[in-house]
């Protein structure tokens, strides 16, 4: 396709069928990590379940994560969300995180299921998310308020992660 343009003088035909696409501008990558469960621990004297994690997917180098938690980089606004699958038959089962700051401890999200009472096997999973403000050196865990909780550890059922909004 061709296209002839005049305006008072005189301009050559140009081909516009060959043109690239105007640029966009360039979005700022997104710092994120996706977390996968490595393993769980119980702690009796906590009477609670804590997951350690693996990284299974990352952007950026806004966090670090080591174990049971992550430690906010850079301060600024992040969505957090978190799924557990639990195969307990406890009539209630939850998970809790928890953000650690200069020796404060701060709930952040909490989220609760009733288990099925009439099945032999029971699963469900639990998913929460929230946008928060978190200070450079945050330290974040989730734990589940029970001792040697019975929860899936598998990548597509329990799952951690936050990203940068």
């Amino acid at each position: 396709m061709s296209v002839t343009l005049t305006c008072g003088g005189s301009r050559s035909k140009r081909d516009v069928s060959s043109q690239s696409k105007p640029r966009r501008k360039r979005q700022k990558q997104r710092t994120f990590v996706h977390l996968v469960p490595a393993s769980t621990y119980s702690y009796d004297e906590r009477d609670s379940t804590v997951l350690s994690w693996a990284v299974g997917r990352s952007q950026g180098a806004g966090f670090q994560v080591s174990g049971e938690s992550i430690t906010v980089v850079t301060e600024g606004s992040y969505f957090i969300y978190s799924q557990v699958l639990y195969k307990d038959p406890t009539r209630l089962m939850g998970h809790v995180i928890t953000k650690r700051l200069k020796g404060a401890e701060t709930k952040l999200m909490k989220c609760l299921k009733s288990m099925p009472s009439n099945v032999s096997g029971p699963l469900n999973t639990c998913y929460t998310a929230g946008i928060h403000f978190l200070e450079s050196g945050s330290v974040l865990e989730l734990s589940v308020p029970r001792r040697s909780a019975e929860l899936l550890i598998s990548a597509q059922a329990t799952f951690m992660g936050i990203f940068s909004v």
